[in-house]
Order: C-alpha cells, then sequence, then structure tokens
C-alpha cells in the first residue's frame, strides 16, 4: 500500500467516529461548498480532498445500473468508507473501493419481494432465478432487504417475505462506447425484472388459495460495493395490483420440479408459450379477486386461452369442459367429474360476463343442485391448473391438436 493511501486510511479510521459528519446528508449541488456550509470538521474534508486528487477519475460522475444513475461526489464515497470502517474496520473499506477501482464491474442483485406464497426450501427456475426466503438471500444485500421489510411489513399479508432473484453483473461506471450498449443493458434489466412477473404468476399453478404477486423490485449492489445502499434502484409495482390476503406455503416433491416444469414451458413455441402466461395471468388474477364475478370472468379467460381454438368460438362451454377434463386427468372418474364442475364453472362464467352477477349456489351434476359458487370457481382453479401443466408437459397444442386430444 503506497504512502498516500495509508494516510487515506488513518483519515478513515479517525472520521468514522466523527458522528456529526456521519449524519449529514449528501449534498443535491456543489458539493464543497455544501459541506462546509454545513459546518463539517477539518478531517473529513481533507479526507474529501484527497478521495478527489487521488481518484479524480471516478468522482463527480454517474454510477449506478444502465437504468438508474446518480452523480457521486468525494463526499458520498468519504462517507460511505466511513460507515464501512464501523463494520469491517478502516483498512478493510479502504481495500473494497481499491478493488473497485480495478474492476468496476460488480454483481448486481434483482430482487423482487412476492407477496402469497412462501417456499418451504429455495427453488429455482432455471440456472439464473429461484425463489426463496429472507435466510437465502444474498449476504451481502441481507441488511438494506431486512430494512425493506421493516418498512412494509405491518402491510405484508403474512409473517415472513418471499423473493425471487436474479444475479447478473454490472459495470457500475456504465463505461460503454457505444450509447446503444449502454440502451441494450438497460432495457435487459427491465426484461428480468418483467420475467420475475411471469415466474410469480407461475407459482399460481401450485398454491391452492392465494396468487402470488410482486409488489416491489429492487436492483442491489453487494455491500462491499462503494456507496452500496446509495446507487441502487428501487421500483415499486403498480398500485392497482391485486394483492392477496394471506400468505400460502408451497411444496414440491422434487426439489428440481419448479425447473423441470418452467423448462419445458420455456421450451414452448411463442404462440402456445402467449395462450400459457396470458392464463397464467388471469388465474392469478382470478385467485386473489374478492368479488365473485371479477374472479369468475378472469378464470373463464384463462380457461379460454388454453382450452379453446383460436379461430374458432363455437361451442366454447364445450371445449372447455371437454379438453378441460381430457387434459386434467388419466383417470374416467375424475375426468367425468371435471366436466360436471367445468361445465357449472363456465355456467357461473356466463353470468358474470352477461348479467354481472353470479348467483350463491349452482347444480352440479353428481354433487349436488346448491353447491356454492365460490367451491366451483376454487375447483375449476384447481383444475385448469393440472390442465395448463399438462399443455406445457405436452410441449403446446395447436388447434388441430386440441380436436385430436378431445377424440381420444
Amino acid at each position: 500500500m503506497e504512502a498516500y493511501q495509508k494516510d487515506i486510511v488513518s483519515l478513515i479510521d479517525v472520521c468514522r467516529k466523527d458522528e456529526d459528519f456521519l449524519k449529514m446528508v449528501s449534498p443535491l449541488i456543489e458539493w464543497r461548498s455544501m459541506v462546509v456550509s454545513y459546518g463539517v470538521a477539518k478531517k473529513p474534508l481533507k479526507l474529501m480532498d484527497t478521495l478527489l486528487a487521488r481518484y479524480p477519475e471516478l468522482l463527480n460522475r454517474l454510477w449506478g445500473t444502465s437504468t438508474s444513475s446518480t452523480t457521486i461526489s468525494p463526499f458520498d464515497v468519504a462517507k460511505w468508507l466511513c460507515i464501512k470502517a464501523n463494520d469491517v474496520g478502516a483498512q478493510q473499506a479502504f481495500q473494497y473501493f481499491l478493488d473497485f477501482t480495478a474492476n468496476h464491474t460488480a454483481p448486481l442483485h434483482l430482487i423482487s419481494l412476492v407477496e402469497g406464497v412462501y417456499p418451504g426450501q429455495t427453488y429455482y427456475f432455471d440456472n439464473d432465478t429461484y425463489i426463496c426466503g429472507f435466510d437465502a438471500l444474498p449476504v451481502g444485500v441481507k441488511y438494506r432487504m431486512n430494512a425493506d421489510w421493516y418498512d412494509i411489513s405491518r402491510d405484508y399479508p403474512g409473517a415472513r417475505p418471499a423473493f425471487i432473484v436474479t444475479t447478473v453483473k454490472q459495470n457500475v461506471l456504465n463505461e460503454h462506447e457505444d450509447d446503444d450498449v449502454d440502451c441494450d443493458e438497460g432495457r435487459a434489466l427491465d426484461e428480468i425484472l418483467n420475467s420475475h412477473t411471469l415466474k410469480t404468476n407461475f407459482l399460481s399453478l401450485f398454491t391452492k388459495e392465494c396468487g402470488a404477486v410482486i409488489t416491489r423490485n429492487r436492483m442491489l449492489f453487494d455491500d462491499t460495493v462503494p456507496c452500496s445502499g446509495f446507487i441502487d434502484a428501487n421500483i415499486l409495482s403498480t398500485l392497482q395490483l391485486l394483492r392477496p390476503l394471506h400468505n400460502e406455503d408451497v411444496y414440491f416433491d422434487e426439489k428440481d420440479t419448479l425447473m423441470k416444469v418452467f423448462g419445458h414451458y420455456s421450451a414452448l413455441n411463442a404462440n402456445t408459450k402467449g395462450a400459457v402466461e396470458l392464463a397464467l395471468k388471469r388465474k392469478t388474477s382470478s385467485m386473489n379477486a374478492h368479488d365473485l364475478v371479477d374472479r369468475a370472468v378472469d378464470l373463464g379467460m384463462c380457461a379460454e386461452s388454453i382450452l379453446t381454438q383460436s379461430e374458432s368460438t363455437d361451442q366454447l362451454s364445450l371445449q372447455v369442459r371437454l379438453l378441460g377434463a381430457k387434459l386434467s386427468s388419466d383417470g374416467y372418474k375424475e375426468r367425468e367429474e371435471n366436466y360436471n364442475y367445468l361445465k357449472a364453472f363456465y355456467k357461473i362464467r356466463s353470468s358474470a360476463v352477461h348479467n354481472a352477477k353470479v348467483r350463491d349456489v349452482v347444480k352440479v351434476r353428481d354433487v349436488g343442485t346448491e353447491v356454492p359458487s365460490r367451491d366451483v370457481l376454487d375447483k375449476a382453479s384447481h383444475i385448469l391448473s393440472s390442465c395448463i401443466l399438462k399443455v406445457i408437459d405436452l410441449g403446446g397444442l395447436n388447434d388441430f391438436e386440441k380436436e385430436l386430444y378431445m377424440l381420444k
């Protein structure tokens, strides 16, 4: 370590005890005049000036992700070094900064806070993305995610948070000769977060009551990256989101079940993939809807997107109950029961669409004359999960294949 670097470590060791400096907020305009007006002590000011003199290429420039960045001043780096020094010591904190000066690329964790489900353990959707509880989060982001959780825990429907996580590499300084490269990277980050929404909807195939939803997205650098926390990005979900009333535990018989099913989905052709995606979206909305009319309409769209022929509007009810019964089970008795439930469900759907109301009870053949409509919708939701999983397992069904499958 060079002599001037040892001097910086000594300054960090002194300044980390300056509570007034650590309480200062980042200046909104010219940093030096502002901190002086704040009444900053001589040692912290010397630390800032030294950092600027020795590392001018890193300071007073934009840091962050390809979608969100902020100008980092000597004050910001000096404060981060001092706060970090209180955790790991002055020398280690400065070593993190030196490591950054040699390599500006760092892990960036794209994390979505999920409501409605809680995984029994960590489950992977693919090689890059997984759903987990708090304990399985990357170590370098746990403190900040815990702070997030503290802020929202009173409004959260469950006792434990769940997260979907994807980790990528990000150049913190966004150093690209071509602006198009930076734009492409920004779109890639947005696409990953959008894929988290699809993966969240995918979980509704494996739950009975709740549809999982994302209420907050974060882009977090490891806490060893200088100014992490300050250069992170926080994205709130849409205000029109239908949130579940509680969380439901989700388990799989085998740890790789989710990865296998999602892998089969990813291999589908574009048309089938689009139909499944719409079905999952509507099924999730239906599970969280409090009004039976809304629930029936959404579940009807789910059924029609995967069980009806795209080029035909004839006998939609027959297509739904016949193909749905065939796809949902291999056993005749269960198929017959599912057929009867789907027939009753589609009557509920038709009443919801055409009359904007749903009867409290309906007749289900071989089940009863006054079966609660809510129970019928619950059963139909479960049947449709089996249908979607079967369509994915079969590699999709085009219109002709749907017709042949009903004839089997």
